[in-house]
Protein backbone atom coordinates (compact mmCIF):
# COMPACT_ATOMS: atom_id res chain seq x y z
CA UNK A 1 0.00 0.00 0.00
CA UNK A 2 1.49 3.22 -0.69
CA UNK A 3 0.58 5.54 1.71
CA UNK A 4 3.60 7.91 1.11
CA UNK A 5 1.47 11.34 0.63
CA UNK A 6 -1.68 12.06 3.04
CA UNK A 7 -4.34 14.95 2.03
CA UNK A 8 -7.09 16.54 3.99
CA UNK A 9 -8.23 15.98 7.03
CA UNK A 10 -6.45 13.94 9.37
CA UNK A 11 -9.05 12.11 11.94
CA UNK A 12 -9.79 8.44 12.69
CA UNK A 13 -13.57 7.27 14.03
CA UNK A 14 -12.72 4.32 16.39
CA UNK A 15 -15.46 1.79 16.07
CA UNK A 16 -15.02 0.30 19.42
CA UNK A 17 -17.11 -2.24 21.14
CA UNK A 18 -18.35 -3.65 17.00
CA UNK A 19 -19.46 -7.32 18.21
CA UNK A 20 -20.75 -6.65 21.43
CA UNK A 21 -24.36 -8.12 19.96
CA UNK A 22 -23.67 -11.28 19.55
CA UNK A 23 -26.45 -13.76 18.23
CA UNK A 24 -26.61 -16.89 20.70
CA UNK A 25 -27.01 -19.21 17.06
CA UNK A 26 -23.08 -18.04 16.38
CA UNK A 27 -21.63 -19.37 18.95
CA UNK A 28 -21.98 -22.84 17.84
CA UNK A 29 -21.81 -22.35 14.22
CA UNK A 30 -19.38 -21.23 11.73
CA UNK A 31 -15.45 -21.15 12.41
CA UNK A 32 -13.93 -21.12 16.00
CA UNK A 33 -10.81 -18.56 16.03
CA UNK A 34 -8.60 -16.77 18.69
CA UNK A 35 -6.49 -13.81 17.69
CA UNK A 36 -3.73 -11.69 18.71
CA UNK A 37 -1.68 -8.80 17.82
CA UNK A 38 2.09 -8.99 17.90
CA UNK A 39 4.90 -6.59 17.20
CA UNK A 40 3.35 -3.81 19.42
CA UNK A 41 4.92 -3.56 22.98
CA UNK A 42 3.71 -0.18 23.32
CA UNK A 43 0.56 -1.10 25.70
CA UNK A 44 -1.63 2.33 24.88
CA UNK A 45 -1.14 1.60 20.92
CA UNK A 46 -1.75 -1.93 21.54
CA UNK A 47 -4.94 -1.22 23.18
CA UNK A 48 -5.67 1.31 20.18
CA UNK A 49 -5.62 -1.71 17.73
CA UNK A 50 -7.68 -3.95 19.76
CA UNK A 51 -10.30 -1.40 20.16
CA UNK A 52 -10.22 -0.98 15.82
CA UNK A 53 -9.88 -4.70 15.51
CA UNK A 54 -12.82 -6.87 14.02
CA UNK A 55 -10.69 -9.91 14.92
CA UNK A 56 -10.19 -9.43 18.16
CA UNK A 57 -13.88 -7.64 19.03
CA UNK A 58 -15.59 -10.42 17.16
CA UNK A 59 -14.70 -13.38 18.12
CA UNK A 60 -18.00 -14.61 19.26
CA UNK A 61 -19.41 -13.86 16.35
CA UNK A 62 -17.68 -16.30 13.80
CA UNK A 63 -16.96 -16.64 10.07
CA UNK A 64 -19.45 -18.69 8.69
CA UNK A 65 -16.61 -19.92 6.39
CA UNK A 66 -13.19 -19.54 5.13
CA UNK A 67 -13.70 -16.90 2.62
CA UNK A 68 -15.42 -14.83 5.60
CA UNK A 69 -12.78 -15.08 8.23
CA UNK A 70 -10.18 -13.99 5.38
CA UNK A 71 -12.86 -10.88 4.41
CA UNK A 72 -12.68 -10.53 8.41
CA UNK A 73 -8.40 -10.69 7.93
CA UNK A 74 -8.54 -8.25 4.80
CA UNK A 75 -10.54 -5.48 6.71
CA UNK A 76 -8.12 -5.57 9.59
CA UNK A 77 -5.28 -4.97 8.11
CA UNK A 78 -6.59 -1.82 6.30
CA UNK A 79 -8.51 -0.22 9.33
CA UNK A 80 -5.17 -1.13 11.59
CA UNK A 81 -3.37 0.50 8.98
CA UNK A 82 -5.08 3.57 9.37
CA UNK A 83 -4.48 3.53 12.99
CA UNK A 84 -0.84 3.16 12.65
CA UNK A 85 -1.45 6.33 10.10
CA UNK A 86 -2.95 8.50 12.95
CA UNK A 87 -0.37 7.47 15.56
CA UNK A 88 2.64 8.43 13.03
CA UNK A 89 3.98 5.30 11.62
CA UNK A 90 3.32 5.96 8.21
CA UNK A 91 5.17 3.02 7.13
CA UNK A 92 4.02 0.38 9.34
CA UNK A 93 2.05 -2.36 8.03
CA UNK A 94 -0.20 -5.03 9.34
CA UNK A 95 -0.67 -8.71 8.46
CA UNK A 96 -2.82 -11.36 8.83
CA UNK A 97 -1.54 -15.22 9.25
CA UNK A 98 -4.30 -17.81 9.65
CA UNK A 99 -2.79 -21.00 11.53
CA UNK A 100 -6.10 -23.47 10.20
CA UNK A 101 -3.90 -26.41 11.74
CA UNK A 102 -4.87 -24.88 15.22
CA UNK A 103 -7.70 -25.25 16.71
CA UNK A 104 -9.33 -23.46 17.20
CA UNK A 105 -8.12 -21.37 13.74
CA UNK A 106 -5.16 -19.22 15.38
CA UNK A 107 -5.12 -15.55 13.45
CA UNK A 108 -2.06 -13.50 14.20
CA UNK A 109 -2.34 -9.91 13.23
CA UNK A 110 1.32 -9.21 12.46
CA UNK A 111 2.12 -5.43 12.88
CA UNK A 112 5.55 -3.94 11.36
CA UNK A 113 5.59 -0.26 13.04
CA UNK A 114 8.76 1.07 10.76
CA UNK A 115 9.76 4.32 11.64
CA UNK A 116 7.52 6.89 13.52
CA UNK A 117 6.86 10.04 11.82
CA UNK A 118 7.51 13.11 12.84
CA UNK A 119 6.42 16.77 12.44
CA UNK A 120 9.36 18.96 10.07
CA UNK A 121 7.21 21.73 9.06
CA UNK A 122 3.70 23.74 10.35
CA UNK A 123 3.37 26.63 7.92
CA UNK A 124 0.09 28.58 8.81
CA UNK A 125 -0.75 31.18 6.15
CA UNK A 126 -3.95 33.49 5.88
CA UNK A 127 -6.14 34.39 3.12
CA UNK A 128 -6.87 37.19 3.13
CA UNK A 129 -4.91 40.54 4.71
CA UNK A 130 -8.00 43.20 5.41
CA UNK A 131 -8.88 43.00 8.99
CA UNK A 132 -5.56 41.31 9.47
CA UNK A 133 -4.32 40.26 13.22
CA UNK A 134 -1.76 42.07 15.08
CA UNK A 135 1.74 41.09 15.21
CA UNK A 136 1.51 39.06 18.77
CA UNK A 137 -1.68 37.20 17.32
CA UNK A 138 0.22 36.16 14.11
CA UNK A 139 3.40 35.65 16.37
CA UNK A 140 0.97 33.30 18.39
CA UNK A 141 -0.66 31.91 15.26
CA UNK A 142 2.31 31.22 13.42
CA UNK A 143 4.00 29.17 16.36
CA UNK A 144 1.20 26.44 16.82
CA UNK A 145 1.16 24.06 19.88
CA UNK A 146 2.93 21.56 18.25
CA UNK A 147 7.14 21.37 18.34
CA UNK A 148 8.91 20.30 15.68
CA UNK A 149 10.27 16.78 16.14
CA UNK A 150 7.51 15.30 18.00
CA UNK A 151 5.28 12.28 16.30
CA UNK A 152 3.31 13.29 14.05
CA UNK A 153 -0.03 11.87 15.88
CA UNK A 154 -3.36 13.21 14.20
CA UNK A 155 -4.78 13.81 17.14
CA UNK A 156 -2.34 16.45 18.10
CA UNK A 157 -1.96 17.82 14.67
CA UNK A 158 -5.54 18.56 14.88
CA UNK A 159 -5.39 20.00 18.82
CA UNK A 160 -3.17 22.22 17.03
CA UNK A 161 -5.04 23.76 14.09
CA UNK A 162 -8.15 24.01 17.04
CA UNK A 163 -5.65 26.20 19.00
CA UNK A 164 -4.95 28.51 16.28
CA UNK A 165 -8.60 29.43 15.86
CA UNK A 166 -9.55 29.67 19.32
CA UNK A 167 -6.44 32.30 19.94
CA UNK A 168 -8.34 33.97 16.88
CA UNK A 169 -12.21 33.14 18.58
CA UNK A 170 -10.52 34.80 21.76
CA UNK A 171 -8.85 38.57 20.33
CA UNK A 172 -11.28 39.86 17.85
CA UNK A 173 -12.09 37.09 15.12
CA UNK A 174 -15.15 34.72 16.12
CA UNK A 175 -15.94 33.99 12.90
CA UNK A 176 -11.98 32.56 12.26
CA UNK A 177 -12.20 29.00 10.25
CA UNK A 178 -9.82 26.89 8.59
CA UNK A 179 -10.13 27.09 4.87
CA UNK A 180 -8.09 24.65 3.90
CA UNK A 181 -5.05 22.02 5.09
CA UNK A 182 -2.43 19.40 3.43
CA UNK A 183 -0.57 17.15 5.43
CA UNK A 184 2.16 15.38 3.10
CA UNK A 185 4.96 12.42 4.60
CA UNK A 186 8.19 12.23 3.44
CA UNK A 187 8.98 8.57 3.21
CA UNK A 188 12.51 9.16 2.53
CA UNK A 189 13.17 10.90 5.81
CA UNK A 190 10.00 10.06 7.96
CA UNK A 191 9.16 13.59 8.34
CA UNK A 192 5.50 15.21 8.07
CA UNK A 193 4.72 18.50 6.59
CA UNK A 194 1.60 20.36 7.75
CA UNK A 195 -0.13 23.45 5.82
CA UNK A 196 -2.84 25.39 7.15
CA UNK A 197 -4.17 28.16 5.29
CA UNK A 198 -6.45 30.31 7.86
CA UNK A 199 -9.45 32.43 6.85
CA UNK A 200 -9.88 34.99 9.56
CA UNK A 201 -12.45 37.08 8.75
CA UNK A 202 -13.34 40.62 9.81
CA UNK A 203 -12.43 42.36 13.26
CA UNK A 204 -15.00 42.49 15.50
CA UNK A 205 -15.87 44.72 18.61
CA UNK A 206 -18.36 44.27 21.35
CA UNK A 207 -21.31 46.40 20.73
CA UNK A 208 -24.32 47.97 23.28
CA UNK A 209 -25.63 45.11 26.01
CA UNK A 210 -29.27 45.39 25.42
CA UNK A 211 -31.17 43.33 28.24
CA UNK A 212 -34.36 42.14 27.75
CA UNK A 213 -36.50 40.53 30.76
CA UNK A 214 -35.87 40.51 33.77
CA UNK A 215 -38.29 43.15 34.40
CA UNK A 216 -38.22 43.39 38.22
CA UNK A 217 -34.28 43.36 38.43
CA UNK A 218 -32.49 46.63 38.76
CA UNK A 219 -30.77 46.73 34.70
CA UNK A 220 -27.53 48.77 35.58
CA UNK A 221 -26.86 45.72 38.47
CA UNK A 222 -27.09 42.80 35.66
CA UNK A 223 -25.28 45.16 33.07
CA UNK A 224 -22.46 45.96 35.81
CA UNK A 225 -21.69 42.04 35.89
CA UNK A 226 -20.72 41.96 32.09
CA UNK A 227 -17.03 41.02 31.44
CA UNK A 228 -17.16 43.54 28.92
CA UNK A 229 -17.32 46.70 27.83
CA UNK A 230 -18.78 48.15 24.83
CA UNK A 231 -15.96 49.03 22.53
CA UNK A 232 -13.76 46.23 23.63
CA UNK A 233 -12.29 43.47 21.61
CA UNK A 234 -14.41 40.52 20.89
CA UNK A 235 -13.47 38.03 22.82
CA UNK A 236 -15.70 34.51 22.70
CA UNK A 237 -14.81 33.58 26.34
CA UNK A 238 -15.69 36.78 27.22
CA UNK A 239 -18.88 36.68 25.77
CA UNK A 240 -19.84 32.74 26.88
CA UNK A 241 -18.65 33.91 30.86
Amino acid sequence: MNRGYVRGAIALALLCGAGSLAVASAQDTGIAYRAHIDGVPDTGLRSLLNQVSALMNRTDRRPVSRVALERRAQEDEKALEQVLDSEGYYAGTVHVRLDETADPVDAAIEVDLGTRFTVDRFDVRYTSEGDAPGEEILRRTNNPDIPLGQPARAADVLTAEQKLILTLQQNGYPLAKIADQSYAVDVVHHTMQVQIAIDHGRRWRFGTIHLVGADNVDPGFVLRKAPFKEGQTFDTKQLSD
